[in-house]
């Protein structure tokens, strides 16, 4: 079964990337050279949803299948990266919301905490209905100690993530996501985060597969 894998997908910044996940799973097509998506922006059409990507310069596709996406943009910083990631995985069918929310967020937390790299500041789970779906919105703030810096320099940088996980109104066994990220130095977040990603989720739509 596929996990819901953001934390060391995000810290790689723009290097080629892949959704990690169990053994056999999909590989994205890795594009790190593609060209800046069109504006205004478009649609972004996925097997099962779609989402609206922001409007604004630089944004690209850095991976792609049928299921899942990446888009990525430079940040302020040389070291500074904002992300969108979106797909599909398997899951189990559960038997209420709290139980659905208890998976997200041991998905969420297991992985951050996997390999002692990330320590927490902050993870708020939220139990909500998002285009019919039963839903998880999660808002995580974490400190990444092994940073991979493309300025060479050393030091802790900060991932935030805001992620909405719902149960695929069209399969029951599917969970479908949607999360922005942005990887900044500390003390330089854009307070403007939130309302960013909310933008973002609030553009997800659930179609049939």
């Amino acid at each position: 079964m596929k996990r819901i894998r953001l934390f060391r997908l995000l810290s790689r910044g723009l290097l080629p990337l892949m959704l990690a996940a169990c053994s056999g799973g999909p590989r994205l097509a890795q594009a790190p050279a593609q060209p800046e998506l069109a504006q205004p922006p478009q649609r972004i059409v996925q097997s099962g949803y779609s989402f609206m990507p922001p409007a604004g310069k630089a944004w690209h596709i850095a991976g792609r299948n049928r299921t899942q996406v990446v888009l990525a943009k430079p940040g302020p910083g040389p070291d500074e990266t904002m992300m969108i990631v979106a797909g599909n995985v398997a899951a189990p069918r559960f038997e209420s919301p709290a139980v659905f929310e208890r998976y997200v967020h041991d998905q969420m937390t297991r992985e951050a905490e996997a390999d002692g790299r990330f320590s927490s500041r902050q993870a708020e789970f939220t139990t909500l209905t998002h285009d019919g779906a039963q839903c998880v919105q999660a808002h995580m703030t974490s400190v990444d100690h092994q940073a991979r810096r493309r300025s060479g320099r050393k030091g802790d940088m900060i991932l935030e993530i805001v992620q909405l996980s719902c149960r695929n109104p069209h399969d029951a066994g599917t969970v479908t996501y949607l999360g922005y990220s942005q990887r900044y130095e500390p003390g330089q977040r854009d307070p403007h985060f939130m309302d960013k990603g909310m933008q973002i989720l609030d553009s997800l739509e659930f179609s049939r597969f």
